[in-house]
């Protein structure tokens, strides 16, 4: 017995951790998908983003439409302002700006007293472009999508846990997540 020396040492409270390798991948969020619709029916003229992949922030041009309908619109606006008919200007104000039709266009189309043939349409919402429709001279219908977005704030990470680590994983639980390129 003289080669066994207890030792003694007080009882603490500690964090015992462990280091569990797993497989996975990093999935985007559903609910951060959104889209660039066409609101109106027109043909692209011009493209501003130019690829998938692409980061599109909210407010940004995306691309310069030529619509019948839009241009429509844009002069009953006119003629309603010049002819001083409030309830008429209201009304057509509204359907521009639910074409999507931002107050500063509106403001230049009154000072410039024209429609521009093409007019601009920018994002209403801002992600990374997973798929692009929109090309130069293409028909649009209404509620199709020029561009579909994710936003990439918020991700999911699926991993397969092991059996025997099965006891070590808790709903919830914190984890720090090491990715390798």
């Amino acid at each position: 017995l003289t080669h066994f020396k207890p030792d003694f040492f007080p009882v603490t409270k500690m964090m015992m951790t462990k280091k569990v390798r797993l497989l996975g991948s990093v999935l985007q969020s559903e609910d951060k998908e959104s889209k660039i619709p066409a609101r109106g029916s027109g043909r692209v003229e011009k493209v501003y983003v130019k690829s998938t992949g692409s980061f599109i922030s909210v407010g940004d041009p995306v691309l310069e439409l030529y619509s019948p309908q839009l241009i429509t619109a844009g002069e009953e606006y006119l003629i309603s302002y010049k002819s001083k008919q409030k309830d008429l200007l209201h009304q057509a104000k509204k359907k521009l700006k639910l074409w999507g039709i931002k107050d500063f266009q509106l403001k230049k189309w009154l000072r410039s007293g024209k429609i521009p043939r093409n007019i601009t349409i920018y994002s209403n919402s801002g992600g990374i472009v997973t798929k692009k429709n929109a090309i130069e001279g293409r028909y649009f219908k209404e509620g199709e999508s020029f561009y579909d977005l994710v936003n990439l704030s918020t991700v999911w990470v699926e991993m397969d846990v092991y059996e025997h680590d099965s006891g070590l994983i808790k709903i919830g639980q914190e984890a720090h997540i090491e990715f390798v390129a």
